[in-house]
């Protein structure tokens, strides 16, 4: 739900505020999670 990738959004926000890495691994670590949650929500939609 889009409610449910808000809280994801915040908590990695969050993570990534407290720890600190270089700019690269942080936009790939990005580019993963969105890509996990993406595949997760377009599961929700087809089966939910």
């Amino acid at each position: 739900s889009v409610k449910a990738l808000a809280e994801i959004f915040d908590f990695v926000a969050g993570l990534m505020q407290r720890v600190p890495k270089k700019p690269n691994e942080m936009k790939a670590d990005l580019q993963n999670s969105t890509a996990i949650l993406v595949k997760e929500n377009l599961k929700e939609k087809e089966y939910g």
